[in-house]
This record gives structure tokens, C-alpha cells and sequence, in this order.
């Protein structure tokens, strides 16, 4: 200052002087700054301070600082920090990526795409094409895992509502889901299931739909439908026709859809084995309630109504209702008990005929018989009381076989004295030539059901038939056995027509054999 107030001042060691001055100012700042950059360091270095610190710090400086060379000496340092800072981000969000990829659930998996979503946003990730190439692979990689993820999710929801849920047809079900399942899936991304690889999420749940329809459908399908009809039968006594037409409904849809239709076969098979279950079920329904297990129980009436219930179900069937052996085993026992009632009707007019004549000396007109048929005959065959169809304990049958026996025994020495003298009369009545035969012919056909190998007397008109009715019940009574079941069970096994009691089923075949047996022919 001195040597500028002089008159001549030294201009150059002012211009010197200044500069020394100058050169000192910047030292001490440069001093300062560095003193203080140190501590930053220090606080870095020991985890005290963060990048985000160092960053800070650098740029407040750089605003407070018009050095220049201290200025470019931050502004370098500034870059170096932030691509330091960069690169840590990275490395955090890498890690986290690759911790929501290794939890590998669904919620973790979408975490991790939208991380890597973006860093794929950040400009210097897409100024560098390897570090874009590698997030973009790793976005793939997520993705794939997720579909897989999906995949097992979504089978096991299925498990768990299986468990959980009660349905009628869980297979109609599973079929429904599977094909929601592949109508909802996606096609861009390969998909690794079970060490299976396959092209699309779509594919695996079609070879899933498929593989399900080939190997279990059928069993299902059958076996649900089975348990339901059997679960009614039990509860109900019968099968109710409403299941019955859901039934036809459920397969007319199966038939129908044109998903399953490389798949007829199986499905034709399913749907074969519920309806065959059903009609087997229905047979025993009808064979009940028609009573066509009884030979003694039936009417006319019964028989229409049981005809009825055939034709409703072959409507509601069509051709499928000839799948069932045993619905065409009822349609033989109806036609079976049509036949005893044809030969009871028969046996009872044969009998009034009997009775007329021997009340009137004559046959009946046909006119006679046609009204008597309309007015009078018999349109229900012999009722078992309801005591006679339950079951005897042993000792019941051995009292019975013990007081029956002999009593039929000392029944059969009465009829043949009666046969005898029945000869006997007829042998007078032709010597005599007895102008009044209407009297002396009731007489003779009285014994008109005699015990075997004993023949009977033939004194009637030539058109008196012999053959006196196909009814082995009316035989036994008009003999004055017992006709029960229990006692023609027994006489069968007695005349050799069954080995055991147990073989004796009253069919239309074993009773016409034992009334032969019986009469001796």
C-alpha cells in the first residue's frame, strides 16, 4: 500500500507483491478445502458419512468456491463419486433382485421386475448395451419364473378347493377349470414345469387338460355318478327319476362339447359306466316294487305300470338304455309274471268250468265264458300274507318239516282210498249204464288232483279237459296241501327238482317241473 501511495511507486513489485498475495489466498484456501475434504474421507472411510455425503459435501463446495483450479479439482472429484454412487445403487438393486428371485413367490417375483423395469428406464443403463442386454435377460428370467410360480399356485388352489368344497362332479369341475385355466393362459414366454419344458404357459395347461381326460376322467366321472346313485338308493329306497334326467343332461353336454370330441371314446366309456350303474339300480328299484322276485305276487295292473316305467326309460335313454344287462333281465321277469297271470286266469276259468258243469250236466257257451272272463275271472294272482315272506329261524323249520310231514303223508293214504273207490263207482256206473251221467260225473271229478303216478279217472265228455290248470299253488290247494312258499320250497327238494331248498326260487320253469313231478308225468 506504501509503495502505491509514492509518487513513483515500483509498479512491478507491486504487480509481484499482489500476486505473492493472491498466490497466498489460493494456498489457504486450497488448504482449507483439502483439510476439510480429508475429514469427509475419514468419515466415509469409517461409515460415518455415505456417498450421498460425499456428494453432498462436494457440491455445496463447488458452489462456495470461485477457484478456478479448485473448482475443476471438485468438479472432477464430484464425477467420480457419482459414478461410485451409480455403481453402489446398482449393486443394492442387484441384490435386492436377486433376493425377490431366490424367495420365489409370486408377490416377490413382481418386486422384482418392477425394480428391474427400472433400472432398464435409467439413461445411462441404455447408454450401456451390456449392462441393458443383462437387466433385460434377468427381466426374462423373472418373468419365466413367475408363469412357473403361477402354474403351482394354481394347481395347488385346485387341491385346496377339492378339499374344501364339496361337488357332486368334482370331474365336470376339474374339466371346466382346465380349460378356464388354458383359455386364460399366455403364449409368448416357455415355461419349465415338473423338469418339463414347454413353449407357452397355453401348452402346458392343454397337455394338462388332455392327459387329465385319457387316464382319470372316465374312472371319475363313473365313480361320482355311482356314489350319488347309491347315496339316494340308500337314503330314498329308490332311485328318483329327476337324478335320472340330470343324469341324460350331464351326458347329453359331454357329447356335445367340441372340446371332447378327439376324446369320444373315453367319453363314451364315462358316460356308458354311470348310465349301466343307474339302469342296474333302477332294475332293482322296479324289480321291488313290482314284486317281480315273488312268483305269488303280482296284478295285471302292477304289470302295466311296471311296462309303463320300461318304456319311460328307454324314451329318456334311447339307445343307450340296452347297456344295462340287468334292466333286460327285469323285462324277462315282467314277461315272466305276464305268463303267470295268463296261466292263473286260465286255471280259474278252467275251474268255474269244473263247477259248471257239474251244477248244470253241460259246458259253458262261448258266450258263457266270454262273459264270465269279463265279469267274474280272476285278474290277480294268489297274495302272499306278509308273514309268510319273512325269514324262519332253523328251529321254526325243523318244528314245521317235523308236524308237515307226516300230516301230508297221512293226506296222500286218504286221497289214494278216495282214488280207489272212485275207480270203483265209475266200474258200476258203466255196468249200470246209469241214464243220468250229470249226477254220477260231479262224483268223479272230484279227486281231480291226485297225488303222483296215480292216474285219474276219465269218466267226462270227451270235451272234458283232463289238464286241470298250470298253477302249482291252485294244484296244492285244491289238494289240500300247504301252499306257501316255504312248503313248495321244501316239496321241490323233495320231488328231486332242486338239490337245496336255497336253489328253490319260484321261477315259472321250477314250478311247472314240480307240478309235473307231482301229477306223475
Amino acid at each position: 500500500m506504501e509503495e502505491q501511495a509514492k509518487t513513483y511507486p515500483d509498479i512491478a513489485f507491486v504487480e509481484e507483491l499482489k500476486d505473492s498475495i493472491t498466490s497466498f489466498k489460493k494456498l489457504v484456501r486450497a488448504r482449507k478445502f483439502r483439510d476439510s475434504y480429508f475429514t469427509l474421507l475419514q468419515d466415509l472411510a469409517s461409515g460415518r458419512k455415505s456417498l450421498e455425503d460425499h456428494l453432498e459435501f462436494l457440491q455445496t463446495t463447488l458452489e462456495d468456491t470461485w477457484d478456478r483450479d479448485i473448482r475443476d479439482e471438485i468438479q472432477d472429484q464430484i464425477i467420480k463419486v457419482t459414478e461410485a454412487k451409480r455403481d453402489q445403487d446398482r449393486k443394492i438393486i442387484d441384490s435386492q433382485i436377486a433376493f425377490y428371485q431366490k424367495d420365489n413367490t409370486t408377490k416377490s417375483l413382481n418386486a422384482g421386475m418392477d425394480l428391474v423395469r427400472k433400472q432398464l428406464l435409467k439413461p445411462e443403463i441404455q447408454r450401456d448395451n451390456t449392462l441393458r442386454t443383462a437387466y433385460e435377460q434377468q427381466l426374462t428370467t423373472l418373468q419365466k419364473e413367475r408363469l412357473e410360480i403361477d402354474v403351482e399356485d394354481k394347481s395347488n388352489w385346485m387341491v385346496m378347493e377339492m378339499v374344501s368344497t364339496e361337488r357332486t362332479n368334482p370331474s365336470l369341475w376339474k374339466l371346466a377349470v382346465f380349460s378356464g385355466f388354458r383359455d386364460k393362459a399366455g403364449t409368448d414366454a416357455p415355461v419349465n414345469i415338473g423338469g418339463i419344458r414347454y413353449n407357452s404357459e397355453r401348452e402346458y395347461w392343454q397337455t394338462t387338460l388332455n392327459n387329465y381326460i385319457q387316464s382319470n376322467f372316465a374312472n371319475e366321472y363313473a365313480k361320482e355318478n355311482k356314489n350319488e346313485a347309491s347315496l339316494m338308493w340308500n337314503k330314498l329306497g329308490l332311485l328318483p327319476d329327476t337324478y335320472l334326467k340330470n343324469l341324460v343332461t350331464k351326458n347329453n353336454l359331454l357329447r356335445t362339447n367340441p372340446e371332447l370330441q378327439p376324446f369320444q371314446t373315453v367319453i363314451s366309456s364315462a358316460i356308458q359306466d354311470a348310465i349301466t350303474n343307474a339302469l342296474d339300480l333302477k332294475s332293482r328299484d322296479i324289480t321291488a316294487k313290482y314284486y317281480l322276485d315273488k312268483p305269488d305276487i303280482a296284478t295285471t295292473s302292477s304289470y302295466e305300470q311296471a311296462k309303463q316305467e320300461l318304456e319311460n326309460l328307454k324314451i329318456l335313454f334311447g339307445a343307450d338304455y340296452s347297456l344295462s344287462p340287468e334292466i333286460q333281465k327285469v323285462e324277462t321277469k315282467l314277461l315272466a309274471k305276464k305268463v303267470q297271470q295268463v296261466e292263473a286266469i286260465t286255471a280259474d276259468i278252467t275251474k268255474w268250468m269244473n263247477e259248471f258243469y257239474k251244477e248244470q250236466g253241460r259246458f259253458p257257451t262261448s258266450d258263457e265264458i266270454s262273459n264270465y272272463i269279463k265279469t267274474q275271472a280272476k285278474t290277480v294272482i294268489t297274495e302272499i300274507e306278509p308273514e309268510e315272506l319273512k325269514a324262519k329261524r332253523p328251529e321254526e323249520m325243523v318244528e314245521e318239516e317235523l308236524i308237515t310231514k307226516p300230516a301230508l303223508e297221512e293226506k296222500k293214504t286218504e286221497l289214494e282210498k278216495e282214488v280207489e273207490e272212485a275207480k270203483k263207482k265209475v266200474e258200476e256206473a258203466k255196468k249200470a249204464k246209469e241214464e243220468e251221467p250229470k249226477v254220477e260225473k260231479p262224483k268223479v271229478e272230484e279227486p281231480k288232483v291226485e297225488e303222483p303216478k296215480v292216474e285219474e279217472p276219465k269218466v267226462e265228455k270227451p270235451t272234458l279237459p283232463t289238464y286241470t290248470g298250470p298253477s302249482i299253488v291252485d294244484y296244492l290247494k285244491s289238494a289240500g296241501q300247504a301252499s306257501s312258499f316255504a312248503s313248495r320250497k321244501r316239496l321241490a327238494v323233495q320231488q328231486g327238482i332242486v338239490r337245496t331248498a336255497a336253489e328253490y326260487v319260484g321261477s315259472a320253469v321250477q314250478n311247472t317241473a314240480l307240478l309235473k313231478k307231482v301229477r306223475g308225468f
